[in-house]
Parts: C-alpha cells; sequence; structure tokens
C-alpha cells in the first residue's frame, strides 16, 4: 500500500479546505497555501511516476491503483495544476474571487487525480461527477457577467449529459461483472468481451461521456461558452478537465475498444469534431477563441485516435496539447501586443507563376519526405501498428499546413528549402517521441479491445481537414475566393453560442453587433 496515492488527492483537496476556511480574512496566505500545495503534488506525483517505471503500479487499497499510464497522467494533471495556481496568484490579485478560485481549483485538481488514479470504475464514476461540480463552480464565478450565466448553463446541461451517461455505465457493467477493479480490467478483458450486449452498451454510454466532456459534436457549446471564465480557469481545463473524455475510454480501454459500434461511434464523433473545430479556430478574431476551437478541434483528434486502437498515441497526443495549450491561454494577455507586431510584419503577397508552383510543391512534397524519412529510421516500430499510421497522417497534414504558410509569407527557393530541412528534422524527432513514449506504455495498454477502426479511414477527415484549412488560409488564391467566403462566413456564424444581446455583451472576444473584437476584456469579465 503507497500512501503517496492518498497524499496526491488530500494535499490539494487539503488547501481547498484551507481556502474556504480563512476566505476574504486572509487571502494572500491562502495563495501560498494553495500555490504551495500545487508545488509538493507535482514533487509526489514524479515521485509516483519513478516508482511504477522502477517497481510497477502503486496501490491503496480498493481506492486509488497507478500503473505507468495513471502516473504520467497524475504528472500532467499537477503540473498544469502548480503552473496555474502560481499564475493565479498574480492574475487575480485584490479580486474579491481570489478565495473562491482556490477552493474550487483545489477540489477540482483532488478530484481529477482522484479520477485518473481511481482503482475501481465506481471510484472513477464518483471522482468524475465531483470533477464536473468543482468547474462548474469554478465557471460561475463572476455571477454578474452575462457570459459567465451562459457558460455555466451550457456546461452543466453538457456535463449531466456526460455524468448520467458515465452512471449508467457503471451501473450496466456493475450489475452485468460485479465490482470492477481496474488494476483487473486487462486480465478480465476476453470474460467482458464474450458479453456482447453489455459490452456494446457499457461502450456506447462511455462514449457518449467522453463526448460530453471532450466537447465533442453534438455536446460541443460547452468549451466556447467558458470564455467569460478568468484564464486561469482555461488553462486548468488542459489539467485532465476538457481531455478527460481520452482519459476515459484510455483507462477502460479493454471495454472500450471490445465495441465496434462504440469504437466507429468515437470515430465518427472525432472526426466531425476535429474538422469543426478546426475550421471555426482558423476564423475567429480574438486569442481565446481561437484557443478554444482549437482544443476542440484538438480533443475530436484525441477521441477520434482513441477510435483506431491507437491509446498510447492518444495519451501522447492528450499530454502534449495539455501542457502546450496551457501554456497558450496563460500567455493570451500578449495578444494585443502581438497582434500589433503583426499589423506592421509585410503581409503575404499574391501567390502567381512559379512561386504558387512553388509553395504548393513545399506544402505537398516536403511533408511526404518527412515522414518517408521518419519510417525509414523507425519502421518497423512506428507503420506496423494503428497509432503509426494515424499520427504519420497527422504529421504530413501539419507539415502541408505549415510549409504552405510559410512558402506563403516566403515564396523564394533558398527560404523554402531551410524550412523543408527543419520540417524534416522535427518530423522525425515528434515519431521518434511518439514510438519510445508507446513502448513505455505498452504493459500499462495490455488487454486493450481490438474491435477498433480501420486506420486507413483516417485518410477522409485528414483530406477534409486539409482542404477546408487551405480554403479558409488562402483566400487570396483567385479560383478559391467564392469557395473560402462560404467557409468563412459559415465558420463565423457556426462559432457564435450566445442566444441574447445581454449575453453577447458580456463575452469575451465574441463578435458584438456584427462586429469582431480582438481585444480583451478585464479581469471581471472574460480576461
Amino acid at each position: 500500500m503507497s500512501p503517496l496515492l492518498a497524499l496526491l488527492a488530500l494535499v490539494p483537496a487539503a488547501a481547498a479546505a484551507a481556502a474556504a476556511l480563512l476566505g476574504h480574512r486572509r487571502v494572500e496566505t491562502t495563495g501560498r497555501i494553495a500555490a504551495g500545495a500545487a508545488t509538493i503534488n507535482v514533487a509526489l506525483a514524479l515521485a509516483v511516476l519513478v516508482a511504477t517505471l522502477g517497481s510497477g503500479p502503486l496501490s491503496f487499497g480498493a481506492l486509488l491503483y497507478a500503473n505507468t499510464l495513471s502516473a504520467v497522467l497524475i504528472v500532467l494533471v499537477t503540473s498544469v495544476g502548480a503552473i496555474v495556481q502560481v499564475f493565479g496568484r498574480r492574475y487575480l490579485r485584490a479580486e474579491a474571487v481570489q478565495p473562491r478560485f482556490y477552493a474550487a481549483s483545489g477540489v477540482l485538481l483532488a478530484a481529477t487525480i482522484a479520477m485518473v488514479a481511481a482503482g475501481t470504475l465506481v471510484g472513477l464514476t464518483a471522482a468524475w461527477i465531483l470533477s464536473s461540480i468543482a468547474l462548474v463552480a469554478l465557471l460561475g464565478m463572476y455571477a454578474g457577467v452575462p457570459g459567465a450565466r451562459d457558460g455555466v448553463r451550457r456546461t452543466a446541461a453538457a456535463f449531466l449529459v456526460a455524468d448520467t451517461a458515465l452512471v449508467a455505465a457503471t451501473v450496466i457493467a456493475t450489475s452485468a461483472w460485479g465490482t470492477i477493479r481496474l488494476s483487473e480490467l486487462a486480465g478480465r478483458a476476453t470474460e467482458l468481451a464474450g458479453d456482447e450486449a453489455a459490452v456494446t452498451a457499457v461502450a456506447s454510454l462511455l462514449v457518449a461521456a467522453a463526448v460530453g466532456r471532450s466537447a465533442q459534436l453534438p455536446l460541443q457549446g460547452w468549451l466556447p461558452a467558458t470564455l467569460a471564465a478568468p484564464t486561469p480557469v482555461s488553462a486548468l481545463l488542459h489539467a485532465g478537465v476538457v481531455n478527460a473524455g481520452g482519459v476515459l475510454l484510455i483507462k477502460l480501454s479493454p471495454i472500450f475498444g471490445a465495441s465496434a459500434v462504440a469504437t466507429h461511434a468515437a470515430f465518427a464523433l472525432g472526426a466531425a469534431t476535429a474538422i469543426y473545430g478546426t475550421a471555426l479556430m482558423l476564423t475567429k478574431t480574438d486569442v481565446k477563441g481561437a484557443l478554444t476551437y482549437s482544443t476542440m478541434g484538438q480533443m475530436g483528434f484525441m477521441v477520434m485516435t482513441c477510435g483506431l486502437g491507437a491509446f498510447a498515441a492518444a495519451t501522447f497526443h492528450l499530454i502534449a496539447h495539455g501542457l502546450y495549450k496551457a501554456t497558450l491561454f496563460l500567455g493570451s494577455g500578449s495578444a494585443i501586443a502581438r497582434a500589433t507586431r503583426e499589423r506592421k510584419a509585410p503581409r503575404a503577397a499574391v501567390l502567381t507563376g512559379g512561386a504558387l508552383r512553388r509553395a504548393v510543391a513545399a506544402a505537398l512534397l516536403t511533408p511526404a519526405l518527412a515522414v518517408g524519412a521518419a519510417l525509414a529510421i523507425l519502421s518497423p516500430s512506428l507503420s506496423d501498428k494503428p497509432g503509426g499510421v494515424a499520427l504519420t497522417l497527422f504529421a504530413w497534414a501539419t507539415g502541408a499546413w505549415m510549409m504552405w504558410r510559410w512558402a506563403a509569407r516566403s515564396p523564394r527557393l533558398r527560404a523554402i528549402t531551410a524550412a523543408g530541412g527543419l520540417l524534416i528534422a522535427a518530423t522525425v524527432a515528434y515519431l521518434s517521441a511518439i514510438s519510445g513514449f508507446a513502448a513505455v506504455l505498452e504493459p500499462s495498454l495490455a488487454g486493450a479491445g481490438t474491435a477498433t477502426v480501420s486506420p486507413w479511414l483516417l485518410l477522409a477527415p485528414m483530406l477534409v481537414m486539409a482542404v477546408t484549412s487551405l480554403a479558409l488560409g488562402t483566400g487570396r488564391v483567385a479560383a478559391a475566393q467564392r469557395l473560402t467566403g462560404r467557409l468563412y462566413v459559415a465558420a463565423q456564424g457556426a462559432g457564435h453560442v450566445y442566444g441574447s444581446r445581454a449575453a453577447r455583451a458580456g463575452g469575451a472576444g465574441i463578435a458584438l453587433n456584427g462586429v469582431p473584437r480582438l481585444t480583451l476584456q478585464p479581469q471581471g469579465g472574460a480576461s
């Protein structure tokens, strides 16, 4: 029995209790306690990771269980949590909501850690519901702002659907198979897969829970409605909250991956959300709006990857995206200065003739060379797995977009060649990291179901995403102007989530009376 796991959940819970007790009387002391507790938790999480890598899984009775998969996810949760708590002390200084932020964020971190390290399915469900309640409390810190009230309402509605689905899955699973200990799930995979009706029902409900929590179509509206929350809350979403749908499907992969219905549903919904979120991200004129829809698209890719059975790849993406996007949200306050610099920078010229041909060739051929080089170096450790196919296609699509943007800005052959060399090196490094990460996680993912989607179906959404991205991002090409205009207007319209004039006035970065805004509002609104 390892007390480290219990301490990981108890430390932020104790900090939350201190914030609730001290309240406004000792705000500075409360902030120090919250930041100190979060920092201690990072050290505890690293100790758990080292222990699981060295001596195997840890447990705390039947309540908590951590293998390598759980340990790396706990490191993500505690790392983002610590950064946000330290950042929040400065960002919310002199704000009346500070004690509430420390209390609710502490509960959210404790519940998320308990969810990631849950020993049983019942425990996971209880921690999942507690994290939902804590997030809704965080989103309601500025109850006087109409946009904040709308965000609370939308989030609570989506989470009610997700939580109900998870509770139903837990009830069915417990009734059919008895107590589900997650440490024994891999060993019971064959037994569970034999009960096809129960597996299909439970796995489908797990997908519904993941769809609601990770802002997937058709329950995606809650995430952009959270823009009225303070920036630290937006960053904290990436500490196992908005990405909890992926955590759920990965941890319960022996059940989820055993149902063809569930895996195909996850793939379809994830692919649709990836396309939808990416398209809307490209049309946003405010920094937090663009980051929010980017998160939605990335969560779609994560769920889609789970449908492919590439659980190690989905975990890597979940962690990398969580750390990266949380950092971008915390740095969103510099958007105005950055936008001012970009206005002074030379704009990309209209590409014609040889420059256009070089840009198209660079966007198509350079990523192919990069992926080919990675496969030649890493084969067969990467190319013979569904995750390898998914990630190579993702790397190609990302590389194509990057090369097109670079070539449009600097169409000279020397600049394109230099950028291509950097892209090839970055692609090989990225796919090498994925391959090594998958090898480390392989024991923790044993027993994952095999009723997954064919990886070649990934070609369809990737092609749509590439065409949509190029169309929305290259409106200066005369042949694409009409299609681009229609797509742009449709994406702009789809991005509005506030239903009333009063609510629109309270939103951040949302178009006001039809005029897009780039500015950020003060801390009491959508800062």
